[in-house]
């Protein structure tokens, strides 16, 4: 219940970022104060114990559930050229059963993979393939998936990020996917919020705080603490109090736990020092998020 009161009162400030200012500091506190038990499930199992189950899983949302589960088990611990032995494993096995939905969704988490290890064109072209073919059978989650890949990918004007993640809110959330749904949550909160368009960022972030914290998801609750401390980092005007934040953020259980949430914290640290042209210190940062992210290779979304 205390837990719970926190979450609440960290969401309710939040919400008032625009009305006053805002004691940043209690607000690390109250966050940092949150203990969750990130290592409350079972003990770890074998992705290919889990890839035998895939075919018998009946409803496509329980087999998208699974591949997911497959591909994100390692939680990073794969390097870049091993990071696909399981996306083809999958691939192999759905397309064997027929399975076009599946086809679509691991299809388009090879393309994510590839764009983010390297090869953007031969990852959005993978995409854009999948997205194709789930417009043709008219999946709901799996369209939202691919959009939300496209949204993670593309490279440039921000207002096309914003457009993808939008067509994937509004598809995830017609598919009932809440993973996907908090993720583009997340990730038009953080788009916002680095534009400048703190209104945005605010109201998007607050979304995705909602459904988490209504669903008591332990890991996502754990995911949303490090976002909500580098979201209130991003909506600072100096960089000393975006640096407290983004400091704090590494603190969380999570980030300790997860490399690609502190990749793309120190990235953003990397971003402050670069603002303030301390070379060093920006190469520093920026050199440890990129081995954060190629040395333990993740596919879980960053927000």
């Amino acid at each position: 219940m205390k837990k719970l009161l926190f979450l609440f009162l960290l969401v309710f400030a939040l919400s008032h970022l625009q009305a006053q200012k805002l004691n940043v500091d209690s607000l690390i506190h109250a966050a940092l104060a949150i203990k969750i038990d990130d290592d409350n499930s079972s003990a770890p199992q074998n992705p290919d114990s889990l890839l035998k189950l895939l075919p018998g899983l009946k409803s496509p949302a329980a087999k998208i559930e699974m591949i997911y589960d497959i591909i994100l088990l390692d939680n990073g611990e794969m390097s870049p050229d091993k990071a696909l032995y399981y996306h083809k494993k999958i691939l192999d096995l759905v397309k064997a059963e027929h399975d076009q939905v599946s086809e679509v969704v691991i299809t388009s988490e090879m393309g994510y993979t590839i764009s983010q290890s390297g090869d953007n064109p031969d990852g959005m072209a993978m995409i854009f393939k999948a997205l194709e073919m789930a417009e043709k059978i008219g999946n709901k989650q799996a369209i939202g998936i691919c959009y939300d890949n496209l949204g993670v990918c593309y490279l440039g004007d921000r207002h096309v990020n914003i457009a993808y993640y939008l067509k994937a809110v509004s598809f995830s959330l017609a598919g009932r996917d809440q993973l996907f749904t908090t993720a583009e949550f997340s990730n038009l909160a953080r788009v916002y919020a680095e534009s400048k368009q703190t209104d945005s960022a605010t109201y998007y972030f607050l979304k995705e705080a909602q459904l988490v914290f209504q669903n008591k998801s332990h890991i996502e609750i754990s995911r949303t603490l490090s976002r909500m401390l580098v979201l209130l980092g991003l909506l600072q005007p100096d960089n000393a109090t975006r640096l407290k934040c983004f400091n704090a953020a590494l603190s969380t259980g999570f980030a300790k736990k997860d490399p690609t949430t502190r990749g793309f914290i120190w990235r953003n640290i990397a971003t402050v020092y670069k603002s303030e042209n301390k070379i060093d210190s920006a190469l520093l940062y920026a050199d440890k998020a990129y081995k954060a992210v190629h040395d333990k290779f993740v596919v879980g979304r960053i927000a």
